[in-house]
């Protein structure tokens, strides 16, 4: 007897397409395979029509402005989504709707369920994050112990109900030779020199002005390495501006936003996130499941997914010397890069599959849905 799923509307307000966004769909997706009911309400429609899988009923996608937390269009519209396809849960997904979801919600009679995928402070005295986070909400879900715990700091969140359901990724293994090194040329890496790859939006969390000491350090000792940084935000003029004042020439340079991120990782030999703050960080889990060695800080929830020096090299958070000394051991031992990468791409076997992600969220929905 198959199980009746609880219908659900899913809100993603973000304008590009990024981890939240993929994961989102992709979750939807699933849950209309598995004979559930889910419309997808977005800012932009065009990415998601792009990457959406042309066979899959059971998914409506619609479209809001979403534009602020005060955007009575957005609520009212909403508000009206939930109410006529009579939804059991309505799920928010970033920061922008945490409050516009909740009063829809409560406009709507139902229940919110909040995801957070970055660790962030409710702050005390805040009237505005006791609503968004504690009155509005049902429960909330995120994807690392350590946002739970953040969270658990706020007096009046502690017995707020918070489940963890860590985020899927695909895990295809490595990326045939011959398909490495097409890549390697068309980026115009030289062969036999070490690839760096970097990935994120260029905002002060990311901390890539590491990265960019870190190659010319790097170099300066003698090593051959090139460093791409794919991505763009609002650092993107002074990141810049530190690879000229380092010389850097062509060794590190900018490839822009990209959706084709999960092929470049391919041809990469290292992948680093010298981030100061995270949540669980897709890069990471995109990077173990090609087999690719990460060098990274031990930021957000990277403790729960990796064992550091076993399944990949972890420094401490605001510790520059371990990250570049991480580094400098990945670029000197290439048998160091394959034994990490094969560690890595079994834990994200292992652990971090789609159909595990979506199996503890429709547990949570579920226990939402019951009330």
């Amino acid at each position: 007897m198959e199980v009746e799923r609880p219908r659900i509307v899913v809100v993603c307000s973000s304008w590009g397409w990024g981890g939240t966004q993929k994961q989102m769909l992709r979750f939807c997706e699933e849950w209309a395979r598995r004979g559930g009911q889910v419309d997808l309400v977005v800012r932009a429609l065009e990415p998601f029509r792009v990457h959406r899988a042309p066979d899959v009923s059971g998914l409506r996608l619609r479209r809001l402005p979403l534009r602020n937390d005060g955007d009575l269009i957005s609520i009212l519209g909403l508000a009206w989504i939930c109410f006529s396809r009579r939804a059991d849960v309505l799920l928010v997904t970033q920061l922008p709707e945490y409050l516009l979801g909740g009063i829809a919600g409560r406009l709507a009679r139902t229940p919110v369920l909040l995801r957070m995928g970055a660790v962030r402070t409710a702050r005390e005295q805040s009237s505005s994050d006791r609503w968004r986070y504690e009155k509005l909400p049902a429960a909330l879900m995120v994807n690392a112990e350590e946002i739970r715990q953040q969270l658990r700091e706020t007096p009046w969140m502690q017995d707020k109900s918070i489940s963890v359901a860590h985020n899927g990724v695909d895990a295809p293994g490595p990326v045939p030779d011959e398909s490495r090194r097409a890549l390697r040329k068309e980026l115009d890496v030289p062969e036999g020199s070490v690839f760096v790859l970097g990935v994120g939006r260029f905002v002060g969390d990311k901390r890539f002005e590491w990265l960019i000491d870190a190659t010319a350090d790097l170099i300066g000792r003698g090593y051959d390495v090139h460093t791409i940084l794919v991505g763009d935000g609002e650092e993107r003029e002074m990141l810049e501006q530190r690879v000229a004042r380092r010389d850097l020439g062509e060794r590190f340079r900018f490839a822009g936003f990209r959706e084709d991120v999960a092929e470049l990782m391919g041809a990469a030999d290292i992948v680093a996130l010298p981030a100061r703050l995270e949540g669980m960080p897709n890069v990471v889990l995109e990077a173990l499941g090609l087999g690719i060695a990460v060098v990274a800080t031990n930021a957000g929830g990277l403790g729960e997914l990796i064992k550091p020096e076993k399944d990949a090299l972890i420094s401490d958070l605001n510790d520059y010397g371990e990250f570049l000394a991480n580094l400098e051991r990945a670029i000197l031992d290439p048998d160091l890069r394959n034994r990490l990468g094969r560690a890595g791409l079994d834990v994200v076997r292992r652990n971090h599959g789609w159909e595990r992600m979506v199996d503890d969220m429709e547990s949570i929905i579920d226990r939402v849905a019951r009330g």
